[in-house]
């Protein structure tokens, strides 16, 4: 494993301890800049970005099945990648709650939606929603 990835990882790991709105906006950010390159712009994107990130997080909520084993304080970190249509073409698993019955419901809340509203905006697509972590917690879904 190269240190790209081995960085990659670690701030996939660093994100299972933010909330889900942070990690969505965090890793979608690192993961779609180099480096080494600075983005003047990326704090301006933020609120453009806002109105589709929340319709993330409410296809994922209304597409949730809770199962009998989840419990508050459970996470799961989901990787999910998108196509500029907005259509899931990979959902993974990149940290475990510990559960599989909570990890597989996860995945099945995103795979059911199937497709989100992104933006028009490629530059921002590709900034934001080309591949970005979930965090998924019951307390989270459940207000």
């Amino acid at each position: 494993m190269d240190a790209a990835e081995r960085a990659r990882q670690e701030r996939l790991k660093t994100l299972a301890d933010s909330s889900f709105m942070n990690a969505l906006e965090n890793e979608a950010v690192a993961l779609s800049q180099p480096e080494t390159s600075a983005n003047p712009g990326a704090a301006a994107d933020g609120p453009a970005t806002l109105s589709f990130r929340d319709g993330i997080y409410q296809a994922v909520r209304n597409n949730w099945s809770r199962p009998p084993s989840a419990r508050n304080g459970m996470e799961a970190t989901l990787l999910v990648e998108l196509v500029p249509t907005g259509d899931v073409v990979n959902v993974s698993i990149v940290r475990s709650s510990g559960d599989a019955a909570f990890d597989r419901s996860a995945e099945t809340a995103v795979r059911t939606a199937r497709r989100f509203q992104v933006p028009p905006d490629s530059a921002l697509f590709e900034r934001y929603f080309r591949r970005f972590t979930l965090l998924f917690r019951p307390e989270d879904l459940l207000r």
